[in-house]
């Protein structure tokens, strides 16, 4: 493909795993090991399906310490979520983060407060200008009310040497295929939603940060399955990952996505969460879990 990117494979967006107010460590245990099992080459630690912004500053110190011991336990690579309210409160995690032996940063862009794309570019470039590490922006205007725009995304990594790609959870593909054309073929881009995973390869993506390899290895599948051009298994499987990203779609984010982890791969309901995650009553996690069971 004339614009394929880096191919990277797939990352898994991690859950926050709590149990009784504390990070529930044989869970993380045993994500991290489903992960290496299904062939995820990294964890991105504290990102909206790890439920970051509802973190305090010390939970997400802890998510991230603990995450980035286990996950290397099992040689996966780690993406690690920095982003805060405050810019200085973003560049100490993410200086916390480079002490605890982190991969790759991933700084989502500024929310709730609307920003133009100069403010963008400004923003990110301080916080480039401040962490000695390979960053990944994080683009997910659904949830932020912000989009960093393609064109922003290529001059700040014509700039920063050390932005070296992007998760890009937004389905506006002509935007998604501007930061194919727009950036250099070893800028990671990355696709965010799960079911967009096979046209994204298509346009040339290095990989996907896909929710649902939290519980299944379909992405991982369809991701070598398409390396290897074998176009009939992986439109069957896209086919099936859709679906199970469909499945779980009307059901709460991401309290959804931890409860399924705890029944798919723990085979155990999810302990009480505080109320501010969201949660899943018992019977809706049985029958999901159910439903689920004949597509994975």
């Amino acid at each position: 493909m004339l614009y394929q990117h880096r191919k990277y494979g797939m990352v898994t967006p991690t859950v926050t795993l709590l149990r009784q107010g504390s990070i529930d460590l044989d869970a993380v245990k045993s994500l991290m090991q489903f992960l290496k099992k299904s062939g995820a080459k990294g964890a991105f630690i504290a990102g909206s399906t790890g439920n970051a912004p509802m973190l305090s500053l010390n939970e997400h110190k802890e998510v991230i310490k603990q995450y980035i011991k286990y996950a290397k336990e099992e040689h996966l690579a780690t993406f690690v979520g920095i982003g805060r309210d405050s810019i200085d409160e973003t560049v100490a995690m993410g200086e916390y983060s480079i002490e605890l032996g982190a991969d790759k940063l991933v700084a989502v862009t500024p929310y709730y407060m609307k920003e133009d794309q100069k403010q963008m570019h400004a923003y990110y470039s301080e916080l480039l200008s401040k962490l000695d590490s390979e960053v990944l922006i994080y683009n997910i205007p659904s949830l932020t009310g912000n989009n960093i725009e393609a064109e922003t995304v290529a001059k700040l990594a014509e700039e920063n040497s050390n932005l070296i790609g992007i998760k890009s959870t937004n389905a506006d593909f002509d935007q998604f295929q501007k930061l194919i054309y727009y950036t250099d073929n070893d800028f990671l881009v990355f696709q965010g939603y799960d079911h967009l995973l096979l046209p994204s390869l298509e346009l040339g993506a290095s990989g996907g940060v896909c929710g649902t390899t939290n519980l299944t290895d379909i992405a991982e599948k369809l991701y070598e399955s398409y390396n290897r051009k074998e176009p009939a298994k992986s439109i069957k499987l896209h086919k099936q990952l859709s679906s199970i990203y469909h499945m779980l779609e009307p059901y709460e984010f991401p309290a959804v996505y931890n409860a399924m982890f705890y029944k798919t791969i723990m085979g155990t309901e999810i302990a009480k969460e505080p109320e501010l995650f969201g949660n899943l009553s018992k019977k809706e996690a049985s029958l999901l879990s159910k439903k689920l069971s004949g597509l994975l």
